[in-house]
């Protein structure tokens, strides 16, 4: 009978140290490659015009032609801010608008935070408030749920309604911004004044 043995040579870690490191650099520069050729950003968005509408609703306290006694007619000022914003997608990917919000920064710090109109009460707002259709011009809305298709631009008309303020307080607003925030992705904000 014959006797097979296997020798296995003991080979020190220190061989091992070349190969591990090329694997290493070679690893780092596809990294660095995918990291440098990739964006940073899903999007970017930019305003390109601003108009700010204030309005006022009285509500009275008529009844018939009797004042109740003790009350006082209330006003209710909304200031709607209409934005012209363009959303430009660095994806090859479409990307998709979830939310738009905005807030005003008052001279205090504290701030002013509302959402879009939404597409369904876009109609009574236009009904309501003349002046607010007036300035949307016909222009498109840009919206929830907007597609804007990878590599591309999309630009519409972000309609922002800020209740309780009037156009004293736009003019003395240190700071105004218009927040896309697409899905998967951290929001993008841009500034309206």
């Amino acid at each position: 009978m014959h006797e097979i043995k296997f020798h296995q040579t003991h080979r020190p870690f220190r061989h091992f140290l070349w190969p591990i490191a090329i694997a290493f650099v070679v690893l780092a520069a596809v990294g660095i490659g995918i990291y440098v050729r990739s964006p940073h950003a899903p999007a970017k968005v930019s305003v390109t015009h601003v108009a700010a509408v204030p309005t006022t609703v009285t509500y009275s306290n008529d009844v018939g032609t009797l004042k109740l006694l003790g009350k006082t007619d209330t006003n209710e000022n909304t200031l709607y801010v209409l934005a012209m914003v363009k959303v430009h997608n660095n994806l090859n990917t479409p990307v998709f608008v979830k939310d738009l919000t905005g807030a005003l920064t008052m001279p205090d710090g504290s701030e002013l935070l509302t959402s879009a109109v939404e597409k369904d009460d876009v109609p009574a707002t236009f009904t309501a408030f003349p002046k607010v259709k007036e300035a949307a011009d016909g222009k498109p809305l840009l919206l929830r749920e907007t597609e804007v298709p990878g590599m591309s631009d999309k630009e519409g008309l972000v309609l922002l309604g800020f209740r309780d303020a009037t156009q004293q307080t736009w003019d003395q607003s240190k700071h105004a911004a218009v927040k896309i925030a697409p899905y998967h992705y951290d929001p993008i904000v841009a500034e309206l004044k």
